[in-house]
C-alpha cells in the first residue's frame, strides 16, 4: 500500500486516506530551518510518496518548495527517503 505525505504552508489541505501531512513554517533563515528542523520531523515520517507544494509562503516568490526539494535530495541523512 503506497503512504503519501504532502507538504503544505496552509490549511487548505484535502484529506485522504493514507495521506499524511507535514506543515512547513518558514523562520526568518530558511536554510538552517530546513537543515536543522524541518528534515528532522521527515525522518520521523515513513512515506513512499512525496508531494512539495511549489509556494510554502505567503510570498509566491519565494521558491520555498524548490528550495526544500533541493535539501531534501541533497541531503545523505534521510538515506533512501531523499531519492523518492
Amino acid at each position: 500500500m503506497s503512504r503519501a505525505l504532502i507538504v503544505h504552508h496552509d490549511k487548505n489541505v484535502p484529506k485522504m486516506e493514507n495521506v499524511q501531512t507535514l506543515k512547513f513554517c518558514p523562520e526568518s533563515n530558511i536554510d538552517h530551518y530546513i537543515s536543522t528542523k524541518f528534515l528532522k520531523q521527515l525522518r520521523e515520517k515513513e512515506f513512499d510518496t512525496l508531494f512539495i507544494k511549489d509556494n510554502l509562503s505567503k510570498n509566491y516568490l519565494d521558491f520555498y518548495g524548490l528550495r526544500l526539494a533541493h535539501h531534501i535530495r541533497l541531503t545523505e541523512e534521510l538515506k533512501d527517503k531523499r531519492f523518492v
